[in-house]
């Protein structure tokens, strides 16, 4: 089954993960924080996910 997850944020990364990451990066560009990549859009979410996919998005698993 594919997984977009893996190919976003790498192998062994569930979806829920990938949703969280994307959710929490977000909200911190709805309160201002800097685009990490050059995009003509204004969707918060879309912009976070195509952070996500260029790998400017770094996150920390639970341990």
């Amino acid at each position: 089954m594919y997984n977009p997850s893996e190919k976003i944020l790498g192998e062994n990364v569930s979806r829920y993960t990938l949703v969280m990451v994307v959710a929490k990066r977000a909200r911190q560009i709805v309160q201002g924080s800097a685009i990490k990549v050059d995009i003509d859009e204004e969707n918060p979410i879309t912009i976070a996910l195509r952070e996500a996919e260029a790998g400017k998005l770094e996150y920390k698993e639970a341990e």
